[in-house]
């Protein structure tokens, strides 16, 4: 018998133009989790996670990018056009995202 994934419960502040910098891989794969989970997708309509465009997009920019999130989309962008950026703990810190809670979510996706 297949029993269904059921996905983790995750309630974000509303975000505009909130911009991400994700330091590690391993950041921008917990971004990238954490989106799929609240359904937002990249500006394309590609879920976060789709295929193998983690590991692809890192590598392609991960020297000079930042994520932008507005109304639930995603895209990309190069950190010297922000005034003000996030880093991955202070996007966590402002949704109440603890280091339990991540792990929790993370390894249920």
């Amino acid at each position: 018998m297949r029993k269904n994934k059921v996905k983790p419960q995750v309630e974000l502040n509303k975000l505009e133009n909130t911009v991400v910098n994700a330091k590690t891989i391993e950041e921008f794969d917990n971004l990238m989790k954490i989106s799929e989970l609240v359904g937002w997708k990249w500006e394309s309509g590609y879920s976060p996670r789709q295929g193998n465009l983690v590991s692809e997009r890192w590598e392609a920019y991960k020297e000079r990018i930042c994520v932008c999130i507005s109304n639930g989309e995603l895209s990309y962008g190069p950190k010297n056009t922000y005034k003000k950026t996030l880093s991955f703990q202070q996007f966590c810190d402002m949704n109440n995202l603890t280091q339990e809670k991540l792990n929790d979510l993370i390894n249920k996706n």
